[in-house]
């Protein structure tokens, strides 16, 4: 099964981006506001030594006050790492995101807080380990649930189809030309030439098959996922 793309349900290898199994919060805290926090994350993780990757986050304010400028900051010894800022976060509410990290030595452990105005309230940990880079996708032309693509140099271009939309009406889009990293997780965002936003998930979970999800809005009511398995036709 795939190691990020669990949540496709019933999509052959239902598998989302970077899920593994989440434990909660290690610790939480209470500043002067009274605001309460927790952060839930996996417990382990393997990355591709020197590539960026998506950590799913989880980060729940168990107090009756709202809390602003919500954070979720890491550290340890041989990771990068970049930062999700959710900013406020209403009582007793919950809200996932990722954060991303590069490990550059064998093996190490990610601490990750939870802050409300610079104040560390929630605390967790990931143990990351390094795994071989995985064999890069075939070169070919991929189809599968609507969705097409060459794929060719490292790069996925020419994505594109049509799905129906939550008005009412059909999109056609065309995704810019994207690259692969070396563990095969793409990621990506853009702006359509119509001003529609898009964000591309896709894991190439073999050589000739990938599992995603392809997110497109207008405005503020007018949006479409299209959860997918593409092959390379050989």
């Amino acid at each position: 099964m795939s190691r990020h793309l669990s949540f496709l349900g019933s999509l052959v290898l239902t598998a989302a981006l970077a899920i593994v199994g989440v434990s909660p919060g290690a610790a939480s805290g209470t500043v002067a506001d009274g605001v309460e926090l927790t952060v839930s994350a996996p417990r382990s993780d393997k990355l591709v030594k020197g590539v960026w990757t998506r950590i799913p986050v989880t980060v729940t304010n168990t107090s009756l006050v709202p809390a602003e400028d919500v954070q979720v900051t890491g550290s340890g010894t041989g990771i990068r790492f970049r930062k999700l800022s959710i900013g406020a976060l209403a009582a007793q509410d919950s809200t996932s995101g990722h954060v991303w990290a590069k490990l550059r030595v064998a093996s190490s452990t990610l601490r990750l807080d939870a802050t409300e105005l610079g104040v560390a309230l929630g605390r967790t940990s990931v143990r990351l380990a390094l795994r071989p880079a995985p064999l890069p996708p075939r070169a070919a032309g991929w189809t599968g649930d609507g969705i097409r693509f060459q794929l060719l140099a490292g790069y996925v271009r020419v994505f594109n189809g049509r799905t129906r939309t939550s008005c009412g009406t059909t999109a056609d889009f065309l995704f810019p030309t994207t690259a692969i990293p070396r563990n095969n997780e793409v990621y990506a965002t853009a702006t359509g030439v119509d001003g529609s936003v898009m964000t591309l998930e896709l894991e190439f979970v073999t050589t000739t098959r990938g599992v995603g999800i392809f997110t497109w809005s207008y405005g503020d009511s007018c949006r479409a996922t299209i959860r997918f398995v593409v092959n390379a036709n050989l």
